[in-house]
């Protein structure tokens, strides 16, 4: 490369040493992306708990079946106002 670099001239020996720096930081740049995005021992870890949530959540999903929803607002059938009270004594 350097008996390359001796046989150009000056602009295109310029432009030769621009590239290779281009390239050159491209590449680091791309192996600090690929070092940053190596699993790890708590992505392992993490893989678990997202599927422990999601069970969670679709159970939480399946028991609103003893709840009224209009819109965004959630009432308990528990709390039904229609509902007989029992006696206080």
């Amino acid at each position: 490369m350097l008996v390359l670099r001796m046989a150009v001239g000056p602009v295109r020996r310029h432009r030769f040493d621009d590239a290779c720096q281009r390239h050159f930081k491209k590449l680091r740049a791309l192996l600090a992306q690929m070092r940053r995005r190596a699993p790890t021992a708590k992505a392992a870890d993490a893989i678990p708990a997202r599927r422990d949530a999601e069970q969670v959540i679709e159970r939480a999903r399946q028991r609103r079946q003893d709840v009224d929803q209009e819109g965004n607002v959630i009432r308990p059938r528990a709390f039904d106002p229609s509902r007989k009270k029992p006696p206080l004594h």
